[in-house]
């Protein structure tokens, strides 16, 4: 899947989250009373429905149980939806973001995504820029420099995760830019990681 069909998937799978968070809770099944807790196998069964009446194709479900908890998401090939996982307590933050893992010829594809404040999008990309243009040793030298100089905060370490991926992949980053709304960017960042690396 592309970058651009994985930005549209994100989007729908977030427009149908939000769609149920949004609706008064009176009007939803019994089941839904609480979501996400308690909702993954109905959540993953309409889910699949939408998604693929949507045209993103026929998802399998996949149950699996943390402790005594029953859990099930969806699967397409080496992409997994889950939009219940947050039903854990120990999984309680807010964010939307995704993860899709593709394995290819020389080795894996790793897709990332997710959501950044719009006025950070242009100092993003110039980091990327920077990072893109750096031979394996500028890059190493930028490694040291930022962990060294730059304090770690709880948004990061000003890029030293970027450099680090570009360093140890030995490839440039892809990326790409959507704007979802006045305040929000969608950032998606596609690596190459060699099988040897």
């Amino acid at each position: 899947m592309l970058q651009g069909d994985l930005y549209k998937l994100f989007l729908s799978i977030l427009k149908f989250r939000k769609a149920i968070e949004n609706t008064e809770k009176s009007l939803l099944p019994l089941s839904f009373q609480k979501f996400p807790k308690g909702s993954s196998r109905e959540t993953s069964w309409i889910l699949a429905k939408y998604l693929q009446e949507n045209g993103y194709g026929e998802f399998d479900f996949v149950f699996g149980s943390r402790g005594l908890h029953s859990h099930v998401w969806l699967q397409l090939d080496n992409l997994v939806v889950d939009i219940t996982a947050d039903e854990f307590e120990d999984q309680t933050s807010e964010k939307y973001g995704m993860v899709a893992v593709n394995k290819v010829e020389r080795g894996y594809k790793i897709i990332t995504g997710n959501f950044i404040g719009s006025g950070n999008a242009e100092m993003l990309e110039e980091k990327i820029k920077r990072i893109n243009r750096s031979s394996h040793e500028e890059l190493t030298e930028l490694y040291k420099f930022i962990l060294n100089h730059q304090r770690i905060s709880s948004k990061g370490g000003g890029g030293l995760g970027l450099v680090d991926i570009a360093r140890k992949s030995g490839n440039n980053l892809e990326y790409l830019f959507k704007e979802y709304d006045k305040n929000s960017t969608f950032f998606c960042l596609k690596i190459l990681v060699k099988e040897n690396s």
